[in-house]
């Protein structure tokens, strides 16, 4: 094969072998890094913070009331608030600072500097501008955003993960649109677990319903007081409620990444809800629903 013709050849096997890498390490729907390229990235950030002590930063964002986006506006029309969402904060940050698709509507950013007020300018750069984009329906899209400091080895991404979603629900608590930092007090700051369930069911249960948890402060609160929102919620569907609480279940399985548990009471209400529930309880009704909240509580990540 004549050497020009070689050439050729292995011009392009490169330039496929950069498409199929660059296809298999981005979001298509995004345009952001995914999951597995930040696992080789997180390990090189980290290599070098044990060569030279260079430390980073781990930052979370969530976009606020996704969830009633999509439901409101249509999926569709929620693609496109990712998508353009997403290049709004490449064009925010630095081009030393990596931005990864971390799953549904959130977004992980490295920030390839530890230095708090550099951080947080780039962090509010980008809520800034996020809130400023213009959107069909006058609809108005902000940001919540946690972050931590990554200064010492020997805790893993998801350790870390964990103390900026921390911080990024502290920051949904108080208010949404805001970016705020891990410290130890937002870690000793309780998180809230609901427990929705029947006006009928929490009476017969009330005297013996778990009020006390480690990590959450437990509130009950019945169907009607059920919004669609972030919160950690357990649904408890009887047979007198669970038709009428169909309406609100598309909402409760959109939100199954934020720990959603939906407890069929009788096999008649599995029956109604189908595939639409994750545990079952039959047979002493009062005890056996006790007992799963109790260990659905167990389960809540810390």
């Amino acid at each position: 094969v004549p050497m020009e013709e070689r050439l050729v050849r292995l011009g392009l096997h490169i330039e496929k072998s950069r498409l199929v890498s660059k296809a298999l390490l981005v979001d298509e729907l995004t345009g952001a890094f995914n999951r597995k390229y930040l696992k080789a990235t997180f390990s090189r950030f980290i290599s070098r913070l044990e060569r030279s002590g260079e430390s980073f930063a781990v930052a979370l964002l969530d976009i606020d009331h996704f969830k009633q986006l999509n439901d409101t506006f249509g999926h569709s029309y929620g693609d496109d608030v990712l998508h353009r969402v997403s290049e709004e904060i490449r064009h925010a940050i630095r081009s030393s600072d990596e931005l990864i698709r971390y799953g549904g509507e959130e977004f992980l950013i490295l920030l390839n500097v530890s230095d708090r007020a550099i951080v947080e300018s780039v962090l509010e750069r980008v809520r800034t501008r996020i809130e400023e984009m213009e959107f069909p329906y006058d609809h108005q899209v902000t940001v919540s955003i946690g972050y931590t400091r990554v200064c010492q080895t020997g805790y893993t991404l998801g350790e870390w993960c964990a103390y900026a979603d921390e911080a990024l629900y502290k920051a949904k608590r108080d208010g949404r649109n805001r970016v705020v930092r891990y410290t130890s007090a937002v870690r000793e700051e309780k998180r809230i677990a609901y427990v929705t369930m029947s006006a009928n069911t929490y009476t017969s249960l009330a005297d013996r319903l778990p009020k006390e948890h480690r990590r959450y402060e437990v509130v009950y609160r019945p169907y009607e007081a059920y919004s669609c929102n972030d919160n950690i919620e357990m649904f408890v569907l009887d047979d007198a409620r669970a038709q009428e609480a169909k309406g609100t279940l598309s909402a409760v399985k959109e939100q199954r990444g934020k720990y959603s548990h939906i407890l069929a009471v009788s096999k008649r209400t599995a029956s109604e809800l189908g595939a639409i529930y994750d545990d079952y309880a039959d047979g002493e009704q009062d005890e056996v629903i006790t007992r799963k909240i109790e260990q659905w509580l167990e389960k809540l990540p810390d």
